[in-house]
């Protein structure tokens, strides 16, 4: 064949591959505009951008903290509307809808097959759908009672708008008080068929690992606390969990708690009423201007404040209307006379709706003591008040919104800007108020000559892995866990400098308190039942009316304030008070500079992204690292809206992934003006690719052909500092960690080490470099990552150096140390990719159930009694673990009364960072008397818990080589209750009619 007729071949065969790539690509396109369902990746993967507005069904309202006799319940809502369809679904959408049992009509979407579908706690119980299920119309309700009535007892008339179903025999009230809820469209559990989840009471377990993956709940998150600690509103018994009436996403943000009253199964989700911090119910305060504070609510435009001298409000002295959360007032008195003022609040929504108003509270005014005979001891130390706000330019990737006054990227001020300090703080959100214990600390470092930031603190206590969560956005933190609560952070402790001082559970005596301020120590008081913190920093004795008084001045971060309250009513539920003339840690350098001038603060890009701190591009996509951040975080118009930031499951993250959706394009390609926004051309959101722009939109982009590289100066090793958190994971419970692969080759050896949670610590903060040379030729070196976050995958061709050898050591507070050695070879291209450290809890064990009883004239007495179900597992069980800090509440202490023959009781014991012993909980074991099917036992032990005993003990069971093999979750019974296995009494996560238990019912 002659070179032109060949030729010829080429062009026609290459003209043909175009073409077909073409009409793939866009039928691909149009199959991806179809944004409405979820859609499947080649990994997978589904889009996060489909909740609320993209998926019709969400999960609206849930009571998982019942009283005797009562039955929890979920709450559905179809919260399609036609107002919102436009934006998300186009004619190829609509055609996928109705394949997948949507109809879209002029009112919204009509779902008609949610017959099948299934609702999933995280311990293991399910609830499926009914096939005789009626269809969904928009705006309307599904309830479903877990109360074992049957689908007999449904009901599915939808003149109401609600249709209610009751679970089958044996499915009653099956959620813990710490779980999730996923909701699947089928009874196959995967990313592309779960339609909603939530997290709720503590850090989510395993369950949440598909919610994670598919971009919708974000990473170390949790909504509704059912444990009180300083800062936040916990969930009570009666109370539910429920999303805000303009949810825009679903994240922990978009979800509050519900006092008793509040909630509203089957109908509209209301604001819910504020709650006050100061004054504290109760407060005897002196008379004159008195500051009171309460709670921001979501998309309130104002608040009215009342203060009356009658509870009943029938002639209030004040009634106004703020835009602020603070007010204060002028309360007077008479010389001879106290008076007693009643004070509440509630918010007035942007919708025109009213929250209930707040909990009727009051504050007692004396007159301030004028005699000089009047006039005792006193002394007050100079502690500046601070309010509790974010106070950095550490980013918040949990819910902040992208601008304003709590902008995720900045200190929350009045003006907005980023600029640190140049304007009055401002509370607001959970990020700032449940904020409290930071501040407090803050304040007392403040008052040694230290600058620690609030943030800073909240990183030490949360930080560590990929950095969602970093901020603790959301979360009360306790002071000085380990000293109080027997696990978990000193946090104070470590922000003295690791000086511990004076720190217990209880109120001091006012001999205590005169001591610690005569000697010039500030402390910190956890008060009002453990719901907020502040500082005591002095005290007045005073004779009054032939009385003698007891003041303390109490500073207050809630209002960035400080007054006089009575110290005999104060509620102190515990103290910390360093040891005089600490020295506290202090702000690292890195915390204020931005080298690279990328908009990532350095001590961001050194501790908690895979970014380098003096490159502004690290991955050279020609999208800057914060806005490759932006993209995944914020929607187009600045809302919240949280997606996977690795969305082709390559183990990189999108500002260290040049193609992060492994379409061969780049993202600066894909992204016209590279500003991170996640919406295509007509300003619908994108539910496949990982920027605004698609390649077939605007052709090759700038950055196809560039070879942009980088040569920073230094590569400076780090150093972190890691903190185990006992309160995660057992001890001794095997977890397998995927070994990461590098290319070049590495070489690797560490020990097993207890899990622990990261806290990078920098020993030095290196210095920024000005801006890398760029040459045409070479790439960056080895990007420092003290984090399991791989470095990024854009192949670069190297340019090593034969002196050089990049060591990461990591130098845990436990005892053990691994070490970790990365030796590049002399290969002119390397990739790394790193496997991330993924920790579970141990699995649900389904044929093994438990359950307590509390001896009524013995409180704290427990008989537990363990039953094997199931033949596969018998024999398998020879230990009996259960730790203090896994308890709801954690217990104390626990004495061993009774066990079966032939099993012996050891305690559980960790090492202490200084090397001493402490008792974390109890074992039961055996050698050669396991737990056999059909043959329950009994264990009786004496428990210390902080109050009383819960309605559930976390047990975790081992085999003969005494690793953990799986949980089970013991349910208190009332005593001398006969009610069976497998009919009252449901273990968590066992479904009697799947798994066919051999035994006969027990009593």
């Amino acid at each position: 064949m002659s070179l032109h007729p060949r030729i010829a071949l080429f062009t026609s065969l290459l003209a043909s591959f175009v073409a077909l790539w073409l009409v793939i690509s866009f039928a691909l396109a149009a199959v991806s505009d179809a944004a409405t369902m979820p859609i499947a990746l080649q990994n997978g993967q589904t889009s996060s951008a489909q909740l609320p507005l993209d998926n019709p069904i969400i999960i609206n309202e849930l009571m998982p903290l019942v009283g005797q006799g009562n039955y929890q319940w979920v709450e559905l809502f179809n919260n399609s509307a036609s107002l919102f369809l436009p934006l998300v679904i186009g004619t190829e959408g609509q055609a996928e809808m109705a394949a997948q049992g949507y109809t879209r009509t002029a009112a919204g979407t009509i779902v008609s097959n949610l017959a099948g579908w299934q609702i999933a706690t995280g311990s293991g119980a399910t609830y499926t759908f009914p096939a005789s299920l009626p269809n969904l119309p928009p705006q309307t309700y599904v309830l479903i009672f877990f109360d074992g009535l049957g689908e007999t007892a449904n009901e599915y008339d939808l003149s109401d708008g609600v249709i209610t179903l009751h679970t089958p025999s044996g499915l009653i009230n099956s959620f813990g008080p710490v779980d999730q809820l996923s909701l699947f469209s089928s009874a196959t559990h995967t990313t592309t068929t779960l339609v909603d989840f939530v997290a709720y009471g503590d850090f989510p377990n395993g369950a949440a690992a598909l919610a994670i993956e598919a971009g919708q709940w974000p990473a170390d998150s949790f909504t509704g606390p059912t444990t009180q600690s300083p800062g936040i509103d916990a969930l009570v018994s009666g109370g539910s969990l429920g999303r805000y009436p303009l949810s825009k996403s679903n994240t922990p943000e978009e979800w509050t708690i519900y006092k008793p009253g509040e909630s509203t199964p089957g109908a509209a989700n209301r604001a819910p009423a504020p709650y006050f911090r100061t004054p504290f119910d109760g407060a005897i305060t002196f008379a004159g201007d008195v500051v009171f504070g309460w709670s921001h609510v979501p998309d309130a435009v104002s608040y009215q404040f009342q203060i009356a001298q009658e509870p009943t409000f029938a002639s209030p002295e004040v009634s106004v209307v703020l835009s602020d959360t603070v007010y204060t007032a002028a309360l007077t008195t008479t010389a001879d006379v106290s008076r007693t003022f009643y004070f509440r609040a509630q918010s007035l929504q942007a919708d025109g709706s009213r929250s209930d108003w707040s909990v009727v509270n009051q504050v007692t005014v004396i007159p301030m003591p004028i005699e000089t005979s009047a006039i005792g001891a006193s002394k007050v130390l100079n502690v500046k008040p601070q309010l509790q706000h974010k106070d950095t330019r550490m980013m918040c990737l949990d819910g902040d919104p992208e601008t304003g006054i709590h902008r995720w990227d900045s200190a929350h001020e009045a003006d907005g800007d980023l600029v640190v300090g140049d304007s009055p703080p401002r509370r607001g959100n959970p990020h700032g108020d449940w904020y409290c214990t930071r501040a407090s600390i803050s304040m007392i470092a403040d008052y040694y000559g230290s600058k620690l930031s609030q943030d800073r603190i909240s990183y030490y206590a949360y930080g560590g892995g990929a950095p969602e969560g970093d901020m603790g956005h959301g979360i009360g933190l306790w002071p000085n866990q380990t000293c109080t609560w027997g696990g978990g952070k000193n946090v104070m402790w470590w922000a003295m400098n690791n000086a511990a001082g004076d720190c217990a559970r209880g109120k001091p005596t006012f001999a205590q308190v005169k001591g610690w301020i005569d000697g010039g120590r500030p402390g910190l008081f956890v008060e009002n039942n453990d719901a907020h913190s502040v500082v005591l920093a002095g005290y007045w004795e005073f004779d009054l009316w032939f009385f003698s008084w007891q003041f303390a001045y109490r500073v207050d971060p809630w209002t960035n304030s400080g007054g006089w309250i009575a110290y005999n009513n104060w509620n102190v539920s515990e103290y910390h008070v360093p040891p005089a003339g600490v020295t506290p840690r202090v702000d690292e350098a890195s915390l204020s500079t931005d080298g690279d001038k990328d908009g990532i603060v350095d001590f961001d890009e050194i501790n908690r992204f895979p970014t380098l701190f003096n490159l502004p591009d690290t991955d050279e996509d020609c999208v800057w690292d914060k806005q490759d951040v932006r993209s995944y975080v914020f929607d187009n118009l600045g809302n919240f809206s949280k997606r996977n930031p690795d969305w082709d499951g390559d183990g990189l993250r999108k500002e260290v992934d040049r193609d992060n959706d492994n379409d061969f394009w780049i993202d600066g390609d894909e992204d016209k003006n590279w500003n991170g926004k996640t919406v295509d051309a007509f300003g619908r959101r994108d539910g496949i690719d990982t920027s605004n722009f698609r390649w077939w939109e605007i052709g090759p982009g700038p950055c196809r052909t560039a070879t942009v590289t980088a040569t920073p100066t230094r590569t400076p090793t780090y150093t972190p500092t890691y903190t185990p958190t006992p309160t995660r994971t057992p001890t001794r419970f095997v977890t397998r960690t995927p070994t990461p692969t590098y290319t070049p080759t590495p070489t690797y050896t560490s020990t097993r080490t207890p899990t622990p949670t990261r806290t990078p610590t920098p020993t030095r903060t290196p210095t920024p470099t000005s801006t890398p040379t760029r040459t045409p030729t070479s790439t960056p070196t080895i990007t420092p990552t003290p984090s399991e976050t791989p470095t990024p995958s854009a192949t670069p061709t190297a340019s090593p150096t034969a002196t050089e050898t990049p060591t990461a050591t990591v130098t845990p507070s436990a005892t053990e140390t691994p070490t970790v050695t990365v030796t590049p070879t002399a290969t002119e291209t390397a990739t790394a990719t790193v496997t991330p450290t993924v920790v579970k809890e141990p699995p649900v064990l389904t044929g093994i159930s438990a359950k307590f009883t509390e001896s009524p004239s013995s409180p704290g007495v427990i008989t537990l009694e363990l039953h094997i179900l199931l033949e596969s597992d018998d024999a398998i069980v020879h230990d009996m673990e259960i730790y203090f800090d896994k308890q709801e509440k954690p217990w104390q202490a626990v004495e061993p009364l009774q066990g079966p023959p032939g099993w012996v009781q050891e305690p559980l014991i960790e090492k202490e960072p200084t090397g001493g012993d402490r008792i974390v909980g109890i074992r039961y074991v055996t050698a050669d008397n396991p737990l056999r099917t059909c043959q329950p036992v009994q264990f009786v032990l004496q428990v210390v818990p902080p109050d009383a005993l819960g309605n559930f003990i976390t047990i975790y069971l081992t085999d003969k080589d005494h690793n953990v093999i799986g949980q089970v979750a013991g349910q208190r019974v009332a005593p001398n209750a006969r009610a069976p296995f497998w009919g009252g009494i449901v273990p968590i996560g066992w479904q009697s009619a799947r798994l066919g238990a051999p035994c006969q019912p027990t009593g």
